[in-house]
């Protein structure tokens, strides 16, 4: 309980008042649609379980939103050590109370973050009271296992503003891949030829001009292993961004996640705002500032399948110009490929340019299997991720630069996207290439052991 003490006239002459802070997190408006999306954390409310944790009502009841509202989804990521991953949703309106898909939404953790769907007409803002998380708290961290590439749906609990990386431990940022939050989204690269050193590519939409953490927000973290005592840092060092606003010129519909679609300005004629369209249909959009040279398309397409093209708006001074064909960076290689996105390749995020590129790769034709290594460079088990187009068998063999085969492994799948584990950690430092064939398909990725 928070205290405040007061002078009065008795032998003391002060008073001891006790109080519970009262604070409030603003909600997203979306003007296209009759509902809002918010992605944030509860990072104070009042502590009721044995664990830290309080009942659901007691935060998202609908007498702690201005407004109230007539519809409310909640959903969070459950992962703990003894939990499989798994998007959890609870459900509430005007006529029923709270309809859970699984108990564990029952308890609210400030750890934690969660996505509010709230329509139509629903609140600007949320009230929470309560004592706020400790900033020295430690979570688990949970990565990838097998097949399974989980996101962690963190809380960001400290009140200073700041970059996540001055955020992240470094110990930490070392197993990370992905940074992803409701505005802007960061991955870790790993370009070859391998030259020691990976960078971390970032696109900004709605908001700010750079990656920044706010009090009370939902981060998604994806890390290569499992990170036992993780902790938010204090290190600020703020530096002046620009405010970006929303886009006026299109209009789209947000839903609970987003594909990345990362876009390289060209800054000798920059546009006011970027689309990406399915069909005529906008699925989202953003405005450009004037430093801009990358920026971040959410593409709300989960649930379309469909070819991906793009526009550009420059207001009264020119036409809008389409893009119908446009260059796609290969993952893992200086390479870019002039192609179209077809949704149906699910893939968390692309990096696309509308420049015109020399170090163009081929577009592979149906039979070559395009393959994803991660880690890479990597110090032990490696995932080898892949899509195929029927049923059967899938060998994986690894050779190293003389052309000696050092590794074997085989698998049986059905058609689609597949994830394999493969165990280097008896290899030797050094380049290897790994070659997957499945049927008709063949794939080769150049792997780095060090």
């Amino acid at each position: 309980q928070n205290k405040i003490y007061l002078p009065n006239g008795g032998h003391s002459n002060v008073s001891v008042v006790g109080f519970e802070a009262i604070e409030t997190i603003p909600l997203r408006n979306n003007n296209y649609s009759n509902h809002s999306i918010t992605w944030l954390s509860i990072p104070r409310h009042l502590r009721n379980n044995h664990d830290g944790t309080t009942n659901t009502p007691t935060v998202f009841d609908k007498n702690n939103f201005s407004n109230g509202y007539n519809t409310l989804k909640v959903d969070y990521n459950r992962i703990k050590p003894d939990y499989t991953d798994g998007i959890v949703s609870a459900n509430w309106d005007i006529y029923n109370s709270w309809q859970y898909t699984h108990n564990l939404m029952e308890t609210i953790n400030s750890t934690r973050g969660y996505k509010l769907d709230i329509g139509p007409n629903g609140p600007n803002k949320l009230t929470i009271t309560g004592p706020v998380e400790d900033p020295s708290t430690t979570i688990q961290l949970k990565g990838m296992d097998g097949n399974n590439w989980p996101e962690n749906w963190v809380g960001y609990w400290l009140y200073e503003e700041q970059s996540p990386f001055d955020a992240i431990p470094q110990s930490t940022l070392d197993h990370l891949f992905v940074i992803k939050t409701q505005d802007w989204y960061c991955y870790r690269d790993y370009p070859l030829p391998y030259s020691g050193n990976s960078s971390w590519i970032c696109a900004l939409s709605i908001g700010v001009s750079a990656p920044r953490l706010h009090y009370a927000d939902l981060v998604i973290l994806k890390s290569s292993d499992d990170i036992n005592s993780f902790h938010w840092l204090n290190n600020v060092s703020p530096s002046p961004y620009e405010v970006r606003d929303a886009p006026q010129h299109y209009q789209y519909t947000e839903e609970n996640d987003y594909t990345a679609y990362m876009v390289e300005i060209d800054t000798t004629n920059p546009p006011l705002e970027v689309a990406a369209f399915i069909g005529d249909s906008c699925i989202g959009a953003t405005a450009v500032l004037p430093d801009d040279t990358l920026i971040l398309v959410r593409g709300y397409d989960k649930d379309t399948t469909g070819e991906v093209t793009f526009e550009e708006h420059y207001g009264t001074k020119s036409a809008p110009a389409a893009f119908n064909e446009y260059y796609v960076k290969v993952p893992g290689k200086q390479a870019w490929q002039q192609r179209k996105i077809n949704t149906s390749e699910r893939k968390d995020h692309y990096l696309i340019s509308f420049k015109t590129k020399q170090n163009l790769q081929p577009v592979e034709d149906g039979n070559q299997l395009q393959i994803t290594l991660f880690p890479n460079p990597a110090r032990g088990n490696v995932s080898v991720q892949y899509q195929t187009k029927q049923q059967g068998v899938s060998n994986i063999t690894l050779y190293d630069i003389t052309g000696r085969k050092v590794l074997e492994q085989s698998a049986r799948h059905p058609a689609g996207m597949h994830m394999l584990q493969l165990d280097t950690g008896t290899l030797s430092n050094g380049i290897y290439l790994l070659r997957l064939t499945s049927g008709n398909q063949t794939g080769v990725q150049r792997l780095i052991i060090k």
